[in-house]
């Protein structure tokens, strides 16, 4: 009577450990399961945007208005001017082709290779002075 019972009532694999495992499994899989759908909501959520808006915000990184140049553009340009050995004169080329590019568009106006040479030397001048010992702060000066 014994074995009968054995028999019919154990099943191979149904042990806790092996049960427990089995669960641990699981729950690792719905939850991978539960963040892929969360990233596939958030895609599908997301906001499209359009060619005309893509290229609005572009044109507001390079000028706030027709001939004011915004502060992050000539940082970038100062930038791209004191790499390596770049003249100003192509400076102000790249930065017109990666404008041209971005916002599809020739630009009516566009900052010219004296503008680009003052604004590095007001930059170099800021820098110097940001980084020079101040007179009434040393001792030794």
């Amino acid at each position: 009577a014994r074995e009968f019972v054995d028999t019919s009532l154990y099943k191979h694999g149904c042990t806790i450990d092996i049960l427990e495992s089995k669960i641990r499994l699981a729950r690792a899989k719905q939850s991978r399961l539960k963040q892929v759908s969360k990233i596939r909501s958030s895609v599908r959520k997301a906001k499209q945007i359009r060619s005309a808006q893509f290229q609005r915000a572009a044109r507001k990184l390079f000028k706030s208005k027709n001939k004011e140049y915004n502060a992050k553009f000539v940082k970038l340009a100062t930038n791209i001017s004191n790499m390596r050995q770049t003249s100003i004169h192509a400076t102000v080329e790249y930065t017109k082709a990666v404008y041209q590019f971005l916002t599809g568009e020739k630009p009516q106006y566009w900052v010219k290779s004296t503008t680009l040479s003052w604004w590095n030397n007001e930059i170099a001048a800021i820098t110097s002075n940001q980084n020079s010992p101040k007179e009434a702060s040393s001792r030794f000066f």
